[in-house]
């Protein structure tokens, strides 16, 4: 069985890090699927992730080229407009055609060729999302299964730590897109209070979000991607993340990253945060800007409080994640499609 993953994987980006987790699951726990990436874009050989899965033995395709595939093969692709762009060709070559939508939204080609029938499975990681979008697609003429698939979560090469450091360290990732960004956000960072010196570190920041915002107090540092602060070196370095935002996040992948890497979390009550946090056990659930201010002085002053929550995220973490949970969820997945 061939399976062909359209688009390059990444460590940093809401679709390109879950399509990166998920490969790892479906190359140890599927050996009998063999798996190929057919990148959209030119220049594949520079993704930071290319010999990775090379030495996975995954076979890398062109980019957009779907001539390999067959009607016997399954395609898959996460959150791509590109892949939209070409469903129709994608759909000429095979009836296994799967779409994950991670977002909350419909994207724009998902609703004006939900008609033609070229995605056979739409993929969500979360039922009430998948009722939404099936609600909405159905309405415009589409007939596919709508399924619920448990995402997993990569752990080796993720470092849990809580440390105790010179300065108190708050940090933010996301996209460098303003949405990412509450209007509110530096006025949350500068009322949290702190014994020590703050640093904040915001790894996704460009002229949209400052525009956004407003200029950075001098004593947070902004990264524009991951290039200039990666992922990782990101947790390593914060204690905790205060997030605001202005959007409703689906099945958010930083709270699995910061989970594993022991910083706890204080994001909006709203969304798949509210399914990933159980506030004050394992993170905090906040509607307004004091809400935050309130949790992210009580996590600067209370070292002992943020070691609780991180080791409660972790558990928490492992058992939404986990290799067993989500191997049996893509195996009912992958009996439906290769059916």
């Amino acid at each position: 069985m061939n399976l062909f993953i359209v688009g390059f994987p990444s460590f940093y980006g809401g679709a390109g890090a879950e399509l990166y987790h998920q490969i790892h699951l479906w190359n140890k726990g599927f050996p009998e699927i063999k798996l190929h990436i057919i990148p959209t874009q030119k220049g594949y050989k520079n993704e930071p992730l290319y010999l990775e899965m090379v030495n996975l033995g995954i076979t890398i395709h062109e980019d957009l080229d779907f001539s390999a595939i067959t009607q016997d093969d399954a395609v898959i692709n996460f959150c791509s407009g590109a892949f939209l762009e070409n469903i129709e060709l994608i759909g000429e070559k095979t009836k296994r055609v799967m779409f994950a939508n991670c977002m909350t939204w419909l994207h724009k080609l998902e609703k004006e060729k939900a008609h033609k029938n070229n995605i056979n499975f739409y993929l969500y990681q979360r039922p009430q999302v998948r009722d939404d979008h099936a609600n909405q697609l159905k309405q415009r003429g589409a007939t596919g299964d709508f399924i619920h698939f448990i995402p997993y979560f990569e752990q080796e090469g993720w470092e849990f730590s809580v440390k105790d450091q010179q300065f108190t360290n708050i940090g933010r990732i996301s996209r460098a897109d303003a949405d990412k960004f509450a209007k509110s956000t530096l006025h949350i960072y500068e009322y949290i209070t702190s014994p020590k010196f703050k640093r904040g570190h915001f790894l996704g920041f460009n002229e949209k979000s400052q525009m956004k915002i407003g200029k950075v107090h001098d004593w947070i540092k902004t990264y524009k991607n991951q290039h200039e602060l990666p992922v990782k070196k990101f947790y390593d370095t914060v204690d905790f993340i205060v997030q605001p935002t202005d959007t409703n996040e689906n099945w958010p992948r930083i709270g699995f990253e910061a989970m594993y890497s022991g910083k706890p979390l204080v994001v909006d009550d709203r969304g798949g945060w509210q399914y990933m946090i159980d506030h004050g056990h394992d993170g905090f659930l906040c509607k307004t800007p004091k809400e935050f201010i309130y949790w992210g002085t009580r996590l600067a002053f209370e070292p002992e409080l943020r070691r609780d929550i991180a080791d409660n995220a972790l558990k928490k973490a492992q058992s939404l994640s986990s290799f067993e949970v989500s191997k049996e969820s893509w195996k009912n997945v992958f009996e439906k499609v290769y059916a």
